[in-house]
């Protein structure tokens, strides 16, 4: 057998202007469980093969070998695939750094196409209706948003890929999408306004199934949107500080973006004991282009507006973990199972939704980052994992 420290990685990152089972992912994420492969099911998924799913982008970077990535922190018997071997913390520490770069590159690496920039600008304009239970969206709201948000990527020095022209690429995504809206005109058109479609559900789940309908483009369309936020979370992290808390001291900053970016590390993966790191490069960014000024250890915030929009993408991530938080503390003193939790979670949110005044959404629903909230809790030691 070849020794592990001889091996080398090569990340491969993979994205997709359209998943093939986006549906059945969402339903996944409300509690529904996937079909049971059968015959039958194989022969009517036959018509998948007459359906456009647009490009899939392969990005191959460069060879890693193990020996020179581990050097001196790991020794070759940690690596050995005898189960007989026991690593110790530091041995585990290592490995599991080594993982965590591999996501950082699979996110740097990562191919922003427009479409995740419309989703986020989608998901922006259902907010501005809170009120109502079947918004309607304007095609104008969304280019303009769209608009604004590459600005905002061009002046961060962020990366999007746009294939052809940003207009082509509007008609383009839009029609690949066709079945996530509902539209009496072209859904292309610059004029359009349209709804988000309402896909069945055939029974009831955590709701009645009439309300779960409606939550399944919104998190399908929040799946796609997550993609803009590797490279958007430490910006909106930081930025999302500099709006809530007043009398900002640098340390103060520092402080709450470390702990931040600490619970919400399920959600938005980076390596360990690099807070510091990122919160350099945050703040450095938002100061040179003038989005703050520095007086000594004091932070004076200029441009408040433009920090909101940037504070705006994580912001439904921390209301989440907000729920997931006043739900964990009801069950003080008790014992109860994930699924339990993550049902009271959901609950919560339905309700909180009712009242229109927080920052959740319908896609919110999504037990994906209920139970990394959950996670991060246990991690801190707010929850107790029984084994």
């Amino acid at each position: 057998m070849v020794s592990v420290l001889l091996q080398s990685v090569v990340p491969v990152t993979i994205n997709y202007d359209k998943i093939v089972e986006e549906n059945i992912f969402a339903y996944e994420l409300l509690g529904f469980l996937k079909p049971k492969e059968s015959a039958a099911g194989l022969f009517r998924a036959r018509q998948i093969l007459n359906k456009r799913f647009g490009n899939v982008y392969v990005t191959l970077t460069n060879p890693i070998p193990v020996r020179n990535y581990f050097a001196n922190h790991l020794c070759s018997s940690s690596l050995s695939p005898s189960p007989s071997v026991r690593l110790s913390d530091s041995d585990v520490m290592a490995i599991r750094r080594f993982a965590h770069d591999i996501i950082c590159i699979h996110n740097r690496h990562n191919v922003v196409t427009l479409w995740p920039y419309i989703c986020v600008a989608i998901l922006q304009a259902i907010d501005h209706q809170k009120d109502s239970c079947s918004p309607t969206i304007k095609m104008e709201e969304v280019r303009s948003t769209v608009t604004a948000l590459l600005s905002l990527s061009d002046l961060f020095g962020l990366r999007y890929h746009i294939q052809r022209s940003v207009d082509a690429d509007f008609g383009y995504y839009f029609q690949l999408h066709a079945n996530l809206f509902t539209c009496e005109t072209d859904i292309a058109s610059s004029t359009c306004v349209f709804r988000l479609s309402e896909f069945p559900i055939e029974k009831d789940g955590i709701m009645k199934k009439e309300f779960l309908s409606q939550c399944v483009t919104p998190i399908i369309l929040n799946n796609y949107a997550n993609q803009v936020l590797p490279q958007y979370c430490d910006l909106s992290i930081l930025s999302l500080i500099l709006i809530a808390v007043k009398n900002h001291s640098l340390s103060s900053v520092k402080e709450l973006f470390g702990m931040v970016k600490k619970l919400l590390r399920f959600e938005f993966i980076y390596v360990p004991d690099q807070e510091e790191e990122c919160f350099i490069s945050a703040f450095s960014l938002v100061q040179e282009k003038s989005y703050i000024l520095c007086d000594g250890e004091q932070i004076i915030v200029s441009r408040s507006h433009e920090l909101s929009t940037v504070a705006s993408l994580v912001l439904p991530f921390v209301a989440v973990y907000q729920i997931v938080q006043l739900t964990a503390f009801s069950f003080i003193g008790a014992t109860v199972s994930q699924s339990d939790l993550i049902v009271g979670c959901q609950k919560k949110i339905v309700h909180s939704l009712s009242t229109g005044t927080s920052a959740l959404r319908l896609c919110s629903l999504s037990s994906d980052t209920i139970k990394n909230a959950i996670s991060s809790l246990t991690e801190h030691k707010a929850l107790i994992k029984q084994v």
